[in-house]
């Protein structure tokens, strides 16, 4: 009796062993699926210069709006002050 339960024993502990690696492998796989799947395309030249023209585009338009004065809303006599111009006012 003593080897069947030894028997019995070793065969769940490989039915057990088999069926982990068996659902890691399968984790891995799904994950480098995914990777392929989600991976995005190169950035091209082209596209680095648009987004760095866009960049100083914007940063030069936030500079104007913080150093200039300007009308915020002309109906209603709303102006944006620079901002050190604020600072000294208040």
């Amino acid at each position: 009796m003593n080897q069947d339960q030894i028997s019995f024993d070793t065969a769940r502990l490989t039915a057990w062993a088999i069926g982990a690696l068996g659902t890691f492998l399968i984790a891995a796989l799904l994950v480098l699926a995914m990777r392929h799947y989600t991976k995005p395309s190169p950035v091209g030249a082209n596209r680095i210069e648009e987004r760095y023209r866009f960049l100083h585009d914007q940063r030069a338009a936030d500079a104007k709006a913080i150093n200039e004065y300007d009308w915020q809303d002309k109906d209603k006599g709303i102006v944006r002050l620079p901002i050190q111009r604020a600072v000294e006012l208040t």
